[in-house]
């Protein structure tokens, strides 16, 4: 059944009407809403700038949030009770700008090729406490800010399924590098008692890395 399944989805790309030729040959723009696999809180968004049937110019934006906030009960032998309170965030945006090949496979499939260079900037955040407002309190917080420039190289494809619209994936590698700094604050006590330590690593990056699989529609113009 799964190859039967197989053998009708190819054909029908391969029979139906030839939308990749249309659209790739009279478009002087397109736009791209997608996100990445594996990370549903990333929304990406592009405009490219047709040049031609086989070139383009792609300008884009992503951008995620991920957010946890909890609380709960710390217990221990010789303590009362005591309220815990955690919070971590992750937040990125990056701008990326693309030459893109498309390069035809059938009538309705194209293989796509993009290289180009990026900027990330990205924050992530980790806060912990545990009896606020009482003798006993600690705290704990980290946060790491990062700046980075890239280049990224990606391959993929776009299925043409109707006029004007193509859904299309694509994967690959980057390189980046850029700095990061790291900030610690660690509190505990109240009153007379209350202390606070702080401490700042700042580093610098140099990362080679395979990039995640994004989704995306693409809307023809």
């Amino acid at each position: 059944m799964q190859t039967l399944t197989r053998i009708a989805i190819l054909a029908a790309l391969a029979l139906g009407p030839s939308y990749a030729n249309a659209q790739l040959g009279t478009s002087a723009w397109s736009l791209e809403m997608g996100t990445r696999l594996g990370s549903a809180s990333t929304f990406e968004f592009s405009t490219r700038r047709h040049l031609g049937a086989s070139n383009a110019l792609r300008l884009g934006v992503a951008w995620s949030f991920d957010q946890e906030d909890g609380d709960g009960t710390t217990v221990g032998p010789g303590f009362p009770d005591r309220a815990r309170d955690e919070l971590s965030e992750q937040n990125a945006i990056t701008a990326s700008l693309d030459w893109m090949r498309f390069a035809p496979i059938r009538s309705n499939v194209t293989a796509t090729f993009a290289v180009g260079p990026s900027v990330q900037l990205s924050r992530s955040m980790y806060r912990s406490e545990t009896g606020g407002g009482t003798p006993a309190f600690n705290g704990y917080e980290l946060k790491y800010e990062t700046a980075t420039l890239g280049l990224e190289v990606l391959i993929g494809a776009e299925w043409h399924f109707v006029d004007r619209l193509s859904l299309g994936g694509a994967a690959g590698v980057g390189g980046r590098f850029g700095a990061r700094h790291e900030s610690t604050v660690e509190r505990s006590g109240t009153g007379p008692a209350y202390e606070k330590f702080e401490s700042r690593v700042e580093s610098d990056i140099v990362a080679f890395e395979t990039l995640p699989a994004r989704i995306y529609l693409s809307a023809y113009f």
